[in-house]
């Protein structure tokens, strides 16, 4: 009984630590005092290097992670912030993913349009919190899962997106998953 008490505490302050540091990036961020460097980033590397990485992590849970970036897409960003922004999204979808479900990373290119997408198989989204998922400290429900984060790793990513020239969208089917979408100016094409 020690141990569990013990356990949900270290629980919950790494859930405080998390929260602390996502409030001093954003703070930061809207202060002005995060500059963003402006280099060619490959989406499609990005994405399939963030899969490799997480993949030990949806595979412990049951989740299948897979990637759909079968060519170079580059957009002129920061890779450090996008690969915050990615990790983000896929982070989210593995959470939010049921033991046997599946998340998708898509990224491609159309014309001067360069498309990430991460797609779940999860629980969803219910359609009254789905204009409300980029806000600060927005959760939905907690009841529909014991995995709540935050409340800012998407008002994160948004703020990424925007200074990134790009836009971000959630659509979502409660039970049937959730796709968010970032779409970016590329940059080139291979």
């Amino acid at each position: 009984e020690y141990q569990r008490s013990l356990g949900s505490q270290l629980e919950e302050l790494d859930r405080l630590g998390r929260l602390v540091t996502h409030l001093l990036t954003l703070a930061r961020a809207e202060a002005g005092q995060i500059r963003l460097a402006r280099a060619p980033v490959d989406l499609s590397q990005l994405g399939a290097s963030l899969v490799s990485q997480l993949d030990a992590v949806a595979d412990a849970k049951g989740v299948a992670l897979l990637c759909d970036a079968p060519s170079p897409v580059v957009v002129t960003g920061d890779a450090g912030w996008l690969e915050r922004l990615v990790l983000n999204l896929l982070d989210n979808a593995i959470k939010f993913t049921p033991s046997g479900g599946r998340v998708t990373l898509h990224v491609h290119a159309s014309g001067d349009t360069a498309t990430l997408s991460v797609s779940d198989t999860g629980i969803g989204i219910p359609a009254n919190d789905l204009p409300h998922v980029f806000e600060r400290f927005y959760r939905a429900d907690s009841a529909r899962s014991p995995q709540m984060g935050v409340g800012l790793g998407l008002t994160l990513a948004k703020w990424i997106a925007d200074h990134h020239g790009a836009t971000i969208e959630a659509a979502s089917v409660e039970g049937h998953g959730s796709t968010l979408t970032v779409s970016f100016p590329v940059t080139s094409t291979a």
